[in-house]
């Protein structure tokens, strides 16, 4: 606990220092132009109808429900820190995610971002995602104005202490991801001058990589046993593991946003045992921006 509220203080830090100093995001929240030119702090809550990590459900079926505080600075730098919270699960705020990156725009039509995520845990979160504490991504997007193409690459490292039916699995994890994904736009300007504005944006991703993670969620990790040896080696081969329909709908009146982002996914090569059954996944978001003075 005294780790996790020395990480919320160093983000306040951040937020407190940006005052006098100009200190921008990966993909998942606008996946649209990221072009800058101001500093920004949104303050919002999410919402996930089930949870799922790189395509694969979480056996629960739960939703979750997660605050944030994300800071977007004029030169690239940004941080993002939101609290986790799965209703029903009696432990409160279960997950700390601390986020800290930087993009850059090489011209307007071409973006790049890196960055890199921590995962903090209750000891007793057992969740599918829970069996990655840490990742690094890096993507870079081109805007053809008919089409926005985005392509991301992610390196995830595992957690080594992860509960399975009540046992610690000790195994780390070690997973290699591939996202390519097109999209395009559809703007809509309602009452200019209340500044009212409705974005519309279906896309597809495909999404490539091993599915390490899985084996420790599922408890998996003897290669002794012939079942798991066959699970493990299906799990750790670099293949097409998923393909999504997206459909983000954003709308934004000053300073209020709501954000609706329904999707349906196609699970691929998936290990022995795991379902292919494709599913509906549908999040949303609602947050306030706090613009900084253009400059």
């Amino acid at each position: 606990m005294k780790k996790i509220s020395l990480i919320v203080l160093f983000f306040v830090c951040i937020y407190s220092y940006s005052n006098c100093q100009n200190l921008t995001e990966t993909k998942l929240e606008d996946p649209v132009k990221k072009t800058v030119k101001y500093r920004k702090l949104k303050l919002g809550l999410d919402y996930a109808s089930t949870i799922t990590f790189k395509g694969r459900q979480d056996s629960s079926r739960l939703f979750s429900i997660s605050p944030y505080l994300d800071y977007r600075g004029k030169y690239g730098l940004f941080a993002k820190v939101s609290l986790d919270d799965v209703p029903g699960t009696k432990k409160g705020f279960d997950e700390l995610n601390a986020s800290i990156g930087w993009d850059h725009s090489f011209t307007d039509k071409l973006d790049c971002s890196i960055g890199y995520s921590h995962y903090f845990y209750n000891s007793q979160v057992a969740r599918i995602k829970a069996s990655v504490s840490n990742e690094i991504a890096a993507n870079i997007s081109y805007d053809w104005d008919w089409l926005y193409t985005y392509i991301g690459v992610d390196l995830d490292g595992g957690n080594n202490k992860f509960p399975y039916k009540g046992k610690i699995v000790t195994k780390k994890t070690r997973d290699v991801y591939l996202v390519f994904s097109n999209s395009h736009e559809f703007s809509f300007d309602f009452f200019t001058e209340r500044s009212d504005n409705l974005t519309i944006n279906p896309g597809v991703d495909f999404l490539f990589g091993t599915q390490n993670f899985l084996v420790t969620y599922k408890g998996k990790t003897d290669p002794a046993n012939a079942t798991n040896a066959v699970y493990q080696k299906q799990a750790s081969r670099f293949a097409l593991t998923g393909i999504m329909l997206d459909l983000d709908i954003k709308y934004t009146r000053k300073k209020l946003t709501f954000f609706l982002s329904p999707n349906y996914t196609f699970p691929k090569n998936v290990p022995p045992g795991e379902s292919s059954t494709p599913y509906l996944v549908v999040n949303a978001s609602v947050y306030l921006t706090f613009k900084g003075k253009k400059k």
